[in-house]
């Protein structure tokens, strides 16, 4: 069978024609002996030998086409083949036989086994950055055992961007076993044929030594980006950690967001790109490259949230305030990502207070307050040596009071807000004044004893701040680097009255009894009392205005031994506008002296018959008071003599 491989398997090739079968002459042939070539009983083919010599030498005959054909396809056909010499006189010779093998079966069969690369490579796809650091330059995988693999079969393989659909030749393999898989590798070379990035179909097609091909195998897609992707990812740039004189984030450097820069990387950049970036196990997503950021170096610069920087603890404990965290970043591209190389940095975030819980600075911060407080520190409070807290009355201010600021943080499981060697100064308004009270340093003992810190407030500082202000504290940590850092609280608001800011300053004239001005003594008679007699007090005093309260008493007492009944009567007035507006007042004033023509503004309560007549005869004593925001004070009493006998 001179087209049979050694094997006695027929090439697919040799099967589109008359096979070519050849026997050597049998020494013993005659004239017009036929040669047959039989397949068991069957003739397939024969040829007469000439009438007479020369014989041809070798005898040659074919198989048809026609029966080759019909041998059934996907199939191994074994076909038991030999040579009959059929004499003129009927006798059959009959030559030793070959099995010949037509093979139609192609390996794999119908449905042959897609490449199986790694689970990374699958879920994640396949990077330049990947190929050259991870997989060492080369993409592995295997193509498992197929049915009716054989030893030497020869695997084709390709490639096929989907977006494209063009075949690329991937290079061949052997297989070199029956029964185990086979591996296949494309270097860098064979990978950057793709030109493009997306989904790439990788599959094969294998043929048998006969040529038995089966259709493609599935293709493995795999998202790939290898032809002009990121190579050279440079770790990223933290300003605030790199200068050599410094290699640490403190507090300063993280609120409200540790600044982060992306380098350019190699090749050039495309617009598009994305960055995830990570500190530690935690990430952003930055917004797409424009085409304007192509050409800076870095690229772009964002703000990693302060609240992202802290290692979770999961048990409700403060975050550890000093770690190492690697920073790196992703270039993402067609879905892909390029990961950068890794820059650990070093950070001591420790803050009185503990971590900020809104490390954004205030939106309209008063002028002279903190812009950026620390809300998780308490707000403080001004006790007056009253109690009152907060909003001290006129005689808390003549005294020290007392600043106190709490111990615990406002976490959701409070615990200290401060350590050791912190130092704590109390504010009232920066822009008006600054700092009150002494530092504070804490000590190992108030570590211990975790309670609320009292701080002195002088008195002097509390006059010298009268009115409404607000209260905080600064507290400042040295770090185990030496730096240091300062918290300030949320400020709270507080009220000072002083005396000054009294109505009257302090104090307040005594009343008038309209009636009895420029009689020989001061005093009311019947004539006075039958009607009701007014009692004028006077507005034009110190710090005395609208809104402000009057508060008034009278009472009547009979002189001891005289016939009569004691009496009280009582109310109270807000001061109005309209009191406000200076009319004549003919009254004889009380000190300071005024010509009795002078205008004044003054307000009158009327007391009722009811409550004079009783005394008889005897005394009356009018009290009041006015109260503002500062405070209440009460007048000078005024004592004026009753002669309401009747008929007198």
């Amino acid at each position: 069978m001179p087209d049979a491989l050694p094997n006695h398997k027929i090439p697919r090739a040799k099967m589109l024609a008359p096979l070519k079968i050849s026997c050597k002459l049998w020494p013993e042939s005659k004239p017009l002996d036929r040669y047959s070539v039989m397949f068991v009983d069957e003739e397939l083919t024969f040829v007469d030998l000439p009438s007479a010599p020369p014989y041809p030498d070798p005898i040659e005959l074919y198989v048809s086409k026609e029966f080759m054909d019909a041998l059934p396809e996907g199939a191994v056909s074994l076909i038991p083949l030999r040579i009959k010499v059929n004499t003129v006189l009927g006798i059959d010779y009959l030559y030793k036989g070959t099995d010949v093998i037509f093979d139609k079966q192609p390996p794999g069969g119908d449905l042959p086994p897609a490449i199986d690369f790694d689970e990374d490579i699958d879920n994640n796809g396949l990077t330049l950055a990947k190929l050259l650091g991870e997989l060492g330059g080369v993409l592995e995988g295997t193509i498992p055992s197929y049915e009716f693999q054989e030893e030497g079969d020869t695997i084709n393989l390709f490639m096929k961007l989907r977006s494209d659909g063009i075949q690329i030749d991937a290079g061949t393999v052997v297989t070199t076993s029956k029964s185990s898989g086979t591996k296949v590798t494309y270097d860098r070379t064979v990978l950057e044929k793709v030109d493009g990035a997306g989904i790439v179909d990788f599959y094969y097609a294998a043929t048998d030594d006969v040529g038995n091909q089966h259709g493609p195998a599935p293709g493995t897609p795999v998202n790939m980006l290898i032809k002009d992707a990121p190579e050279t990812v440079p770790a990223p740039l933290v300003p605030r950690f790199d200068p050599e004189d410094d290699k640490l984030i403190t507090d300063p450097d993280a609120r409200p967001a540790m600044v982060i820069q992306i380098p350019r990387y190699t090749p050039t950049p495309k617009e598009g790109d994305y960055f995830i970036v990570s500190v530690g196990d935690q990430s952003v997503v930055t917004s797409p490259l424009k085409a304007s950021d192509i050409g800076n170096d870095p690229l772009l610069e964002l703000g990693f949230p302060y609240t992202l920087l802290f290692p979770s603890t999961g048990d409700g404990t403060p975050p550890a305030p000093i770690f190492t965290a690697d920073v790196r970043y992703q270039v993402m591209r067609s879905g892909l990502s390029s990961p950068s190389e890794i820059k650990p940095v070093d950070f001591d975030l420790s803050l009185p207070g503990n971590p900020d819980p809104n490390p954004d600075p205030l939106p309209n911060p008063e002028p002279g307050l903190p812009d950026n407080p620390n809300e998780n520190l308490q707000r403080p409070t001004l006790r007056g040596e009253s109690g009152a807290d907060n909003d001290l009355p006129a005689d808390d201010a003549e005294k020290d009071a007392t600043g106190i600021v709490p111990w615990l943080d406002l976490s959701a499981t409070p615990v200290a807000a401060f350590k050791e060697g912190d130092v704590i100064q109390l504010y009232i308004d920066a822009k008006d004044g600054g700092a009150v009270g002494a530092a504070r340093t804490v000590t190992g003992d108030d570590v211990t004893k975790a309670a609320d810190l009292k701080i002195t407030v002088e008195r002097a500082d509390l006059q010298s701040h009268s009115g409404a202000h607000q209260f905080y504290y600064g507290a400042t940590r040295i770090l185990e680097s030496g730096e240091e850092v300062t918290a300030f609280s949320p400020s709270q608001a507080i009220n000072i009255k002083t005396a000054g800011e009294l109505p009257g300053g302090g104090t307040l004239y005594a009343a008038t009894f309209v009636k009895a001005a420029g009689r020989r003594a001061y005093g009311i008679n019947i004539d006075d009392a039958r009607n009701g007699t007014p009692v004028r007090i006077r507005l034009d005093q110190t710090n005395v205005g609208e809104g402000d309260t009057i508060a008034w008493e009278f009472v009547g007492t009979p002189d001891v031994g005289t016939p009569g009944a004691p009496t009280s009567d009582s109310g109270s007035h807000i001061i109005t506008k309209n009191d406000l507006v200076e009319r004549d007042d003919s009254s004889l004033p009380k000190p300071p002296a005024k010509s009795i023509t002078e205008k004044r503004a003054f307000v009158d309560i009327m007391l009722a018959p009811g409550v004079l007549l009783p005394v008889n005869f005897g005394h009356g004593y009018f009290d009041y008071t006015i109260e503002n925001q500062a405070g209440e004070v009460d007048a000078v009493q005024d004592n004026v003599l009753m002669d309401v006998r009747t008929g007198n």
